[in-house]
Order: C-alpha cells, then sequence, then structure tokens
C-alpha cells in the first residue's frame, strides 16, 4: 500500500484507530512496515492480534495522550464522535474540541513535528448548488452547515486545530473524507444507507447528491500524507459524486434489489422533513430512534456534496477506485457479517 512509500520501520500513533477508517489505515501502516501504536476508549484485540500495540484511554485524558505520544514519529489523529443530530451538541464540540487541543498539546511536548487529522469534505463542499464542486481551495461552508452541529463543529475544530498548530510550531495536514464506504464498518458509522438500501427502508429519495470514497482509498491517503503531504495541506479524499437517486439506484442494480421509486423534488423540502419529525416523535415515544430519519439528515440530503479531490491525486497519488466495486465489496460485506 501507500504506506510503504513513508519511510519504513517509523512509529506511529493512531488515534480512534479502533473505528472504520482507524482499523484500515492501520492495517496500511503494519503493511507498509511500521510499528503502530492505537490509543483507542474500546479493546481492540483484532489490532492487537495484527500487530499493533493498543492503549486504552481517551483522547481527553492528558495523562494517556502523553504515554501514547511517547517516541512516535507522527501522529493521525482520527478519534471523535459523529453524531448529526440537534439533540446533543455540546458532547460533541467538547469530544472533538478538547481532544484535538489535547493531542496537538502533547505531540508538541513529545517534539512530533507532524499530525495528519480527519476531518470532513462536509467543511467545505456542500451546497444548495447542484452544479457547485467543493475543492480544497473552496471557503468554509459556514452559511450552509450553520444548523448542523456536526459540521459547524468540524469547521470551529479544523479552525482551532490550524491556530493551535502554529502556535506550537506543528504541522497539521487536514485531511478531509467523504462519506466512507468498503468492507469492515462494523459499528455502521458510514455504510448505514446502504444497508438499508439492501432491508427495503429506501422508499423515497431526497432531491440531493453526495460524494462517497473507499475506506480503503482514503487509508492510503492519510498514510501518503504523513511522508508526501504539503506542509498545512488539506486534502479532500473524494471519489464518486452522485445524485441520491443515482446513489440507490446503482445500490439496487449491484444487490439485485428493487430500488426507491419516488423522488421528492427540492420544492416539497419540507414534506419529508415534516415526515420525518412526526415519524421521530412516534418513534421516541415507542423508545426507539431511527437515526436515518433524524430532521438535520432530512436537510442535509436536500444538498450536493459534491467534491473534487484534485490536490489529494497531484500531492498524494491519490487514485480513488470504480465507485462499483467499492459499492458491490459494500454489500458483499454487509450481507456476510450483518453488523
Amino acid at each position: 500500500g501507500a504506506g510503504a512509500g513513508a519511510g519504513a520501520g517509523r512509529t506511529y500513533l493512531v488515534t480512534g484507530g479502533s473505528g472504520f477508517l482507524g482499523a484500515h489505515l492501520v492495517g496500511e501502516l503494519l503493511e507498509g512496515g511500521h510499528r503502530v501504536r492505537v490509543l483507542a476508549r474500546s479493546p481492540a484485540p483484532g489490532l492487537a492480534a495484527r500487530g499493533a500495540e493498543v492503549l486504552k484511554g481517551s483522547v481527553t485524558d492528558a495523562d494517556a495522550v502523553a504515554a501514547a505520544m511517547a517516541g512516535v514519529d507522527g501522529v493521525f489523529h482520527l478519534a471523535g464522535v459523529v453524531e448529526h443530530s440537534r439533540r446533543a451538541p455540546g458532547r460533541l464540540a467538547e469530544a472533538s474540541g478538547q481532544g484535538t487541543a489535547q493531542v496537538l498539546q502533547s505531540a508538541s511536548d513529545a517534539g512530533v513535528r507532524r499530525v495528519v487529522y480527519a476531518s470532513t469534505s462536509g467543511t467545505v463542499a456542500v451546497s444548495r448548488d447542484p452544479d457547485f464542486m467543493g475543492t480544497d481551495a473552496s471557503p468554509y461552508a459556514r452559511e450552509c452547515v450553520q444548523d448542523w452541529p456536526y459540521y459547524a463543529n468540524k469547521i470551529e475544530s479544523e479552525v482551532a486545530g490550524r491556530r493551535q498548530a502554529k502556535d506550537l510550531g506543528l504541522d497539521l495536514l487536514v485531511m478531509r473524507p467523504s462519506l466512507l464506504l468498503g468492507p469492515g464498518d462494523s459499528r455502521l458509522s458510514s455504510c448505514r444507507s446502504v444497508l438499508d438500501a439492501l432491508d427495503g427502508k429506501v422508499p423515497f429519495v431526497p432531491s440531493g447528491g453526495l460524494n462517497f470514497v473507499d475506506v480503503r482509498d482514503a487509508a492510503g491517503a492519510f498514510a501518503a500524507a504523513m511522508s508526501r503531504g504539503r506542509p498545512g495541506a488539506s486534502y479532500i479524499l473524494g471519489g464518486a459524486n452522485l445524485t441520491f437517486r443515482e446513489y440507490f439506484m446503482k445500490i439496487a442494480d449491484l444487490s439485485g434489489r428493487a430500488g426507491p421509486r419516488l423522488c421528492i423534488p427540492s420544492w416539497l423540502g419540507w414534506f419529508p422533513w415534516a415526515l420525518a419529525w412526526l415519524a421521530s416523535k412516534v418513534a421516541a415515544l415507542f423508545g426507539a430512534w431511527d437515526p436515518s430519519l433524524d430532521p438535520v439528515v432530512v436537510e442535509m440530503s436536500q444538498h450536493y456534496w459534491y467534491a473534487d479531490p484534485e490536490a489529494a491525486r497531484q500531492d498524494l497519488g491519490f487514485a480513488p477506485r470504480d465507485p462499483d466495486a467499492t459499492l458491490r465489496d459494500t454489500i458483499k460485506w454487509l450481507r456476510n457479517n450483518r453488523p
């Protein structure tokens, strides 16, 4: 993999290494001949079995982070909370902001020079306009995402992280993957839409569009960024740009399932929102909560998340695979593993 070019035999810390992207990155680095230390909140026997050193701890715990940082050549900071609802924005901001500040401070204290940080393409690559294409030169999409805590918080985390890194003399690279798909998403942190489609739970599709990237290609780009990234750069990691209709029809074709029959036009924008709100209230009465029906998710799905990874192509040799191959592998993994 791309990790092989990163000066073999180095020692890297990966926070959030037990997550979907984290586990793929750890594998990439180990294959490249590196030593990998993982800081994770929960045990990761799978990673330990592959040869990673796993330390239990939170990125907000100064002592745990300092211990994990001792003697490493670089840090990949992937730990974070993915939570789109407006119900608990405080926890989100706290975990993301405090954790990142702690990781950067500890890296500086330990004399580590480069931190590769996982953000999201949604900080810049989202618009109401179907013709908009986000790049790493695009301004922050503040106006667009101000009511969506996860993305508003990610913008602030990027800004605060850059400011702190500059003050500490650290080299911070900001990675911006789009929706991650591929095998191994055991927590359904990003492949839920594919599983919902396989289960016939997508009766209508929203009017917007999305970008997705293979988690294996994203992991390769993260590894490459440690050695090949331009100081202080940001890198969108995106594959295919598709309307939601095209996306769900592709899943239907590749899986042999019937696809959604109805596309909700954007002028009917309030209608699915109202429906989702009502459904969420009813679900809450029964103690059930379907994250796909959160009003925030419905609002987001009426936007276009199109992204162009030109900077990553140029600097990191990023070459995303055929989107059909990614979807095929995702479908196969979900069918065999049923998280």
